[in-house]
């Protein structure tokens, strides 16, 4: 109706309408002529149709992605993919693909820190009909710096397992001088009793000797000689990824657990992991002097430290959704603002509302859309939903309703390089034809 509205009254005017041929209905009662572009040849297309990463739970530092391919054609193809990871290829792959498959594969040990992008290329010689679903894009969150302060008289076990995690900011002090641990996510008292109730999360490395006071979570009553991990909670955060029952320690403090406390691991004389809430702060308290074990000498070390920084500041690997255009997507940003800055990868700025906490935007192009705030950029993997596009291809009698067909597209050629082609072969044939009858001789 816009365009016969603005046609209305226009002599030898002309509407061209642009459409794939898919779910087209297109009623009206002017006469319309449909003009096919495109051969046989324009129905095969390999497509990226699904892309997602994550960090792996045991190295933040690398990734696990899943990636999907489609062949909606009716022909075998040969693809090279490459993963790119923040601006460099991570990973390349051969496929071939029969006619109609699906085929996903799973990419470990990749290295990333903010972006991940899946391309393809065919290596066949044949061209896809749609080139913008051979790209996908997914974002890698980054894990939130934590700041620990470890107490004690000197342990380079622990530190050494702490340093392990690049996101880890590790400071220590002397038993004798203690700063203030409210600046602090984390704070680690090995074989100290705090001089306070701690009212920051904490890990306690006790031992028989030297953790005893008021201060301490637990009431030592002794100690346990060459105790077992026997029983354990295997579904408890902390034990994630590990199997302790073969580790051996040569003694423990026999500690005494509240009845609203957590006895993850320990065997029937004794816990020897145990976790629970003191002063409305959580802690974790190991029962033994790891030098005094060969549990440093283990991967289990740590993995377990790891796991006790991650579970006393309720921090998790974030794995974000896939999020295609036209969707509303939130992206986390401080309370206290009330606009953030988005930028498209077309590099347009807009300013967005934080809502409840979260800046708020629909992207409308795929590629990597980034949220600037006060907590630092992020960025937001977009990509277009080609599970409805890139197999279906318009029907070889795609028209609309009550519209003519034309026969063939335009006659004339569209651009002039056929025209000098065959004013070329025209002088070429005067040039002979002269020369022969030496005309031109």
């Amino acid at each position: 109706s816009f365009a016969k509205a603005r046609l209305d009254g226009v002599d030898d005017g002309r509407a061209f309408f642009i459409t794939d041929g898919v779910n087209v209905d297109l009623r009206t009662t002017t006469a319309l002529t449909a003009i096919p572009v495109g051969g046989a040849g324009s129905r095969e297309n390999v497509a990226v149709t699904a892309l997602g990463a994550r960090r792996h739970p045991l190295d933040p530092s690398r990734l696990e992605a899943m990636v999907t391919l489609w062949n909606s054609g009716t022909r075998p193809r040969k693809v090279a993919l490459t993963l790119v990871g923040d601006g460099r290829v991570v990973d390349t792959a051969s496929m071939q693909l029969s006619p109609g498959e699906r085929t996903t594969r799973v990419l470990p040990n990749l290295v990333a820190e903010r972006e991940l992008e899946a391309r393809i290329e065919a290596t066949d010689g044949i061209q896809d009909t749609l080139r913008a679903d051979d790209i996908a894009y997914a974002s890698v969150p980054r894990r939130r710096p934590i700041r620990v302060l470890a107490v004690t008289h000197g342990n380079l076990y622990l530190e050494a397992a702490l340093l392990l995690d690049g996101t880890i900011e590790l400071e220590t002090a002397s038993p004798a001088d203690i700063p203030s641990t409210a600046a602090f996510d984390a704070v680690i008292f090995d074989r100290v009793s705090p001089p306070a109730p701690s009212t920051t999360p904490a890990l306690y490395i006790a031992s028989p000797e030297e953790t005893t006071g008021a201060n301490f979570p637990l009431s030592p009553q002794g100690e346990v000689p060459r105790p077992r991990f026997d029983r354990t909670l295997r579904d408890h955060p902390l034990l994630a990824w590990l199997r302790l029952g073969d580790v051996n320690v040569a003694r423990a403090a026999l500690l005494k657990p509240d009845a609203a406390d957590t006895v993850v691991a320990g065997d029937a004389r004794g816990a020897l992991l145990v976790t629970g809430t003191r002063n409305g702060a959580p802690f974790v308290t190991l029962a033994f002097d790891v030098r005094e074990s060969d549990l440093p000498l283990r991967v289990a070390w740590p993995v377990l430290m790891l796991n006790a920084v991650d579970y006393l500041t309720e921090r998790t690997v974030e794995e974000l959704p896939t999020v295609h255009t036209g969707e509303r997507v939130r992206v986390p940003a401080s309370t206290g603002e009330a606009t953030a800055e988005w930028t498209t990868p077309s590099g347009t700025r807009h300013a967005v509302p934080v809502i409840e906490g979260a800046a708020e935007f629909v992207p409308t192009e795929a590629g990597f859309h980034r949220i600037g705030a006060s907590q630092g950029e992020r960025s937001v993997g977009v990509n277009v939903d080609w599970e409805s596009e890139s197999g279906a291809p318009a029907p070889r009698n795609a028209t609309a309703a009550g519209a003519e067909v034309a026969s063939t597209a335009p006659s004339w050629p569209t651009r002039p390089w056929p025209w000098l082609t065959g004013f070329a072969l025209l002088l070429c044939l005067v040039e002979w034809w002269t020369h022969h009858r030496r005309l031109t001789v």
